[in-house]
C-alpha cells in the first residue's frame, strides 16, 4: 500500500526476516511505477540488543527470545529478566519458537551490531535502519542504545 500511495515504507524485519526482501522490492516496484522521483527505499526495523560484553548482550537476547518463544505460544506474559532468561529450562516447544526468533534479533558488543545492522542495511538496500530494544529493565535499554549510538558517533532519539 505504501508503494501505491508514494508514502515512506518501514519493515519490520524482527517479525518476518525472511520476507524482507520480497517486501522491499514490491514496495519500491510499485514506487517506481507511480514515477516517484527520489522515493525512499524503505526503512528496515530490526530489533536489536547491545551491552559492554557479549556474554551480557547475550544474557539481554535471550530474554527477548524466550519473551518472543512464550508469546508465539500464547502466553502473554511481561519480558522476563535476563538472570531468569539465563536459568530458564526451555521446553521442546519454546525451544522451537526461539529458534525461529533468533534469526530477527541482532545481538552483541556494540560493534558487533553496528557491523549487522550495516550488513543488513547493504543486503536490503536501505538507507536506514530503525532499531527497536526491548529489555526488561529500561536502564539496559537505554544502555543499549547509548553503546550503539555511540559507537555510530551519533546522538540518542529516545
Amino acid at each position: 500500500m505504501a508503494g501505491e500511495l508514494g508514502t515512506d515504507f518501514a519493515f519490520a524485519h524482527f517479525l518476518a526476516p525472511d520476507q524482507a526482501e520480497g517486501a522491499l522490492a514490491a514496495y519500491r516496484g510499485l514506487l517506481a511505477g507511480r514515477n516517484a522521483a527520489g522515493g525512499s527505499p524503505g526503512v528496515l526495523a530490526v530489533r536489536a540488543v547491545t551491552a559492554e560484553s557479549e556474554a551480557e548482550a547475550e544474557a539481554l537476547a535471550h530474554s527477548v527470545v524466550l519473551w518472543r518463544a512464550r508469546k508465539d505460544l500464547g502466553e502473554d506474559l511481561p519480558l522476563p529478566p535476563a538472570r531468569a532468561a539465563r536459568n530458564h529450562r526451555w521446553t521442546s516447544l519454546e525451544a522451537e519458537r526461539a529458534y525461529v526468533r533468533e534469526r530477527g534479533l541482532v545481538w552483541g558488543t556494540p560493534e558487533q551490531v553496528h557491523t549487522r545492522l550495516a550488513a543488513l542495511a547493504e543486503a536490503y538496500a536501505v538507507e536506514e535502519v530503525m532499531v527497536n530494544t526491548l529489555t526488561c529493565d529500561p536502564a539496559d535499554r537505554l544502555r543499549s542504545y547509548r553503546l550503539l549510538t555511540e559507537v555510530r558517533g551519533a546522538t540518542v532519539q529516545v
